[in-house]
């Protein structure tokens, strides 16, 4: 990791775009902070090991497994919110329920109200660099053709995953901070 580079927090990590994208930042030789749902930070540093094997990452210690949880207050982070904050300089949002089948209000408070949270932790970053958010080719519901990156449009949402994701868009994209979707 270069030595000005801040770590990187990732949500999501034990999913399967997070694996990836956690696989990829450990090849590059960052340093990532993973928030992983768990009751402890020894219970999400056992996932969190999991995951590196399962993606034959080595351990090289650059990756370290902090508890949260997207659908609390602050994370989940309680006091370390803010410590937490100050010592990352990247935050990469991949963690969402990819249900389908999840009642409405359920998925907005994981896909959408998460992302606020992560946004918000985000906002409290001193020296953030970006936020990237993870999103989804269903945030176009059932469109057909062409779906430019820069179309807020939408067709029909066939399920709850299609429109929470549409909806947790419209949030990263109407925040002041510097994101990538």
């Amino acid at each position: 990791m270069p030595v000005t580079e801040r770590p990187i927090l990732l949500t999501g990590a034990t999913g399967f775009v997070g694996m990836a994208v956690l696989a990829r930042l450990l090849a590059g030789g960052h340093e990532v902070h993973c928030l992983i749902r768990a009751a402890d930070d020894a219970e999400a540093d056992s996932r969190l090991r999991a995951v590196l094997q399962r993606v034959e990452a080595p351990s090289t210690g650059r990756a370290v497994a902090i508890a949260g949880d997207l659908t609390a207050p602050r994370l989940g982070l309680g006091d370390r919110h803010d410590e937490v904050a100050a010592r990352v300089g990247t935050v990469i949002h991949s963690a969402a329920s990819v249900s389908f089948d999840l009642p409405i209000e359920e998925a907005r408070a994981i896909n959408v109200e998460g992302t606020k949270r992560v946004l918000d932790f985000a906002a409290a970053v001193p020296q953030l660099r970006r936020v990237a958010y993870v999103s989804t080719a269903y945030v176009a519901g059932d469109r057909r053709g062409t779906v430019y990156e820069d179309d807020r449009e939408s067709g029909t949402f066939r399920n709850s995953y299609e429109r929470s994701k549409h909806e947790a868009e419209a949030v990263v994209r109407g925040s002041d901070l510097p994101w990538t979707i």
